[in-house]
C-alpha cells in the first residue's frame, strides 16, 4: 500500500472487492474453554419427554473465550475509512465472551473457527448451539477412543434407554458423532418438534484435528495453545485410521467419505427424518499450525526399510534421543517393507549428532542383515500400508503428494 500510489484512482468497486478479501486472508483461532460442570439441575427420566425441555435445563457447562486468544484489532480496520465502512460487514462485536465478561469484539463469523479445546465437553457443544453465538466454522480433536466420557452429559444420558435421546447421544455413541450430531441439529424420535436440537443452520466448514503427527510435520504437544488451523492436502497429506478392532491406514478422501456414510447418513435411519438444518457441513482433515519452539529446528531423514528386524533396530536407537530431542518415525508402527520417515525436533547441534548416531545404526544394520537401507527424499516416500486396504485411490493420492502421475 505504502508504494502502490494508484489504488485511491482505482474503481470503487474494485477497491471494495480488495478489502473484502483482506476480511477473509488470515483465519484467527478462537479457542473455547468451560468451568466445571454443575450437577444440581440434572433431570429425571420422566422429565426428558416433558413438553418443556430445553437443553439447557438439564446440561449446565458455562463456557468462554480463553484469555490468550485477545486478538489486536485487525489491520483492516484501521487502514482508512473506506476499509473500515466495507470490513464491517463481516467484523462484528460477537456474543462471545472471555471469563471477566468482557465481549470479543471484531470476530467474523465467516472466515475465524471457534476451536473447542481440551477442557471442553459435548455440554459446551450444547451450549454453543443454543446461544445465540452466530459462527460458520468450527474445530475440534478427533478422539480415537469410541467411548470417550463426557462427564457433563453422560451423567444425564446414563439414565435408562426409554429416553427419547438413547440412540442418538449415550455412551453406546462415540464422540465425534455425538458432536457432529449436535452441530447438524436433529429430529429426535418420538415427536416432531425440530426446535429441540436445531443445530446450527450456518454451519459451513468442521476442522477434525487430528491426534497424531502428519508424515511431514513435528509432533505438537497437546498442551501447546492452538494459534493456527491448516488443512491437510494432497501435498502436505495425512493417512488417518479406519476401522475397529485393528484399524488401518488409508487416504483422507476414504476416510472422510466413511465418515459421511456412518455419521451424517445415520441420523436418517435412526429417526427417519432429515437433518434438522436442511444441509452438511464440509469435513476436513486438519492440524495445528503451532510454530516451533523458539531456537529449535525440524529435520526428516526417509529410509526405505526391507524387513522388521531393520525397523526395530532403527527404532530402538531413536529411543536413545528421548533425553535431548524429539525423534519419532512415521507411519509410527511397523507395517511392511517401504519407506520410513525419521522426524527429528530438537536444537540443530542435537540433531545433527542424533543423525550422525542413526547413520552409524544403518550401517550396523546393513552388515547384520546383508542388505542396502537407500535414503530417499521424504516427498518421495513410498509409505507401507497393508494389502488389505491398498486401493487405487491411495495410491494415486500418494502419487499426488510425490507430484508424479500415473502412466
Amino acid at each position: 500500500m505504502a508504494t502502490f500510489t494508484l489504488f485511491p484512482i482505482l474503481p470503487a468497486e474494485l477497491r471494495c472487492k480488495i478489502w473484502d478479501a483482506a476480511c477473509f486472508v488470515n483465519p484467527r483461532v478462537f479457542e473455547l474453554e468451560r468451568e466445571k460442570c454443575s450437577l444440581t439441575s440434572f433431570p429425571t427420566p420422566r422429565s426428558w419427554r416433558a413438553a418443556s425441555f430445553r437443553w439447557m435445563d438439564c446440561v449446565d457447562t458455562p463456557f468462554w473465550v480463553a484469555k490468550r486468544c485477545k486478538y489486536p484489532t485487525p489491520s483492516v480496520l484501521l487502514v482508512c475509512k473506506e476499509a473500515y465502512q466495507e470490513s464491517m460487514k463481516y467484523y462484528r462485536n460477537s456474543e462471545l465472551r472471555y471469563q471477566d465478561g468482557s465481549k470479543v469484539t471484531c470476530f467474523n463469523p465467516y472466515c475465524d473457527i471457534l476451536y473447542l479445546g481440551w477442557s471442553t465437553c459435548l455440554g459446551t457443544v450444547i451450549a454453543l448451539v443454543e446461544s445465540d453465538v452466530k459462527f460458520t466454522r468450527i474445530a475440534f480433536e478427533v478422539v480415537e477412543a469410541l467411548h470417550y466420557c463426557d462427564r457433563c452429559t453422560d451423567r444425564v444420558l446414563g439414565y435408562p434407554l426409554s429416553t427419547f435421546l438413547a440412540p442418538y447421544l449415550t455412551l453406546h455413541v462415540d464422540r465425534l458423532t455425538r458432536i457432529l450430531r449436535v452441530l447438524h441439529g436433529f429430529v429426535p424420535r418420538g415427536t416432531s418438534d425440530a426446535s429441540l436440537f436445531p443445530g446450527c443452520g450456518e454451519l459451513k466448514d468442521v476442522f477434525l484435528l487430528t491426534s497424531e503427527a502428519g508424515p511431514f510435520e513435528p509432533y505438537i504437544l497437546r498442551s501447546n495453545p492452538c494459534v493456527g488451523i491448516e488443512k491437510y492436502t494432497d501435498a502436505n497429506p495425512y493417512y488417518p485410521r479406519l476401522g475397529v478392532g485393528r484399524p488401518q491406514r488409508t487416504s483422507m478422501d476414504a476416510y472422510l467419505g466413511q465418515l459421511m456414510t456412518s455419521t451424517l447418513a445415520s441420523m436418517g435411519a435412526l429417526d427417519g427424518n432429515t437433518w434438522a438444518t436442511g444441509k452438511r457441513s464440509t469435513l476436513h482433515l486438519a492440524r495445528q499450525s503451532n510454530p516451533l519452539p523458539e531456537g529449535c529446528a525440524f529435520e526428516m531423514m526417509a529410509l526405505r526399510i526391507p524387513g522388521i528386524g531393520q525397523h526395530r533396530m532403527l527404532w530402538r536407537t531413536t529411543c536413545q534421543f528421548e533425553q535431548t530431542m524429539v525423534c519419532t518415525i512415521y507411519p509410527p508402527e511397523y507395517s511392511g517393507p517401504g519407506d520410513y520417515v525419521f522426524k527429528f525436533l530438537g536444537y540443530p547441534q542435537e540433531i545433527e549428532a542424533g543423525r550422525k548416531i542413526l547413520a552409524e545404526e544403518i550401517d550396523k544394520v546393513e552388515a547384520v542383515f546383508k542388505t542396502k537401507i537407500p535414503i530417499v527424499h521424504p516427498r518421495q516416500a513410498v509409505f507401507p500400508i497393508p494389502s488389505s486396504t491398498m486401493n487405487q485411490r491411495f495410491r494415486d493420492e500418494q502419487r499426488r503428494a510425490r507430484g508424479t502421475t500415473r502412466h
